[in-house]
């Protein structure tokens, strides 16, 4: 199951960037050598694209205005799960933006539309 915070999706994709240690390496003019600090864990922004199916447009749009709410809020659990990598963690929201809403003919989960999103976010 993928998500993002109570957001179920069918599909997420995209390769999410966890946390790694930072290095800060410092060098100056005539001392030979390099100073090197570590200055902590930090996530870099990423994008990840969802899609969702629903039974018309009008639940998808709401869908979307939901997701949206989650932007500058809290951190969200997120669960992402293919065939090269899963994983689990705590993400920001920080953008999502709609890249597709359109009818389909029913698939086996009974959908009739289809809504795509590509979300930015940072592991926290």
């Amino acid at each position: 199951m993928n998500c993002i915070g109570p957001h179920i999706f069918r599909t997420l994709s995209g390769h999410p960037v966890r946390p790694s240690q930072r290095v800060v390496v410092e060098s100056r003019p005539g001392v030979p050598g390099v100073a090197v600090w570590l200055s902590g864990r930090r996530g870099d922004p990423f994008t990840l694209r969802s899609t969702s199916g629903f039974i018309n447009l009008a639940g998808a749009r709401a869908e979307y205005t939901w997701y949206t709410e989650l932007i500058g809020g809290d951190p969200q659990e997120m669960a992402y799960f293919n065939l090269n990598m899963n994983i689990e963690g705590r993400v920001l929201v920080l953008d999502v933006k709609q890249v597709a809403l359109h009818w389909i003919a029913c698939d086996t989960g009974g959908a009739l539309a289809l809504l795509v999103c590509d979300w930015q976010l940072i592991m926290v």
